[in-house]
This record gives structure tokens, sequence and C-alpha cells, in this order.
């Protein structure tokens, strides 16, 4: 799953739809990003 904060790759592909013409290719997850935000 893809949160808030994490970095992803994004490549282009045919039309998906009228507006959609990226897909994700590789999400990266933020060590410690978690731990930041449960402080608050």
């Amino acid at each position: 799953d893809v949160e808030a904060g994490d970095i992803v790759t994004v490549g282009e592909c045919r039309p998906l739809s009228k507006t959609v013409r990226f897909n994700v290719l590789k999400v990266s997850k933020m060590a410690g990003s978690k731990k930041k935000f449960s402080k608050f």
C-alpha cells in the first residue's frame, strides 16, 4: 500500500483513460516517517 510520504517512481504508458497516462513502477517506503508523526 502507498501512504502519504512514500516516494514512488511513475512511468508513462498508453492512455488508460481520458486523463490517466502514467502508472506506478516502484514504491520506496520512507523509513522513519511513521516515527516522526506518531509523536503528535
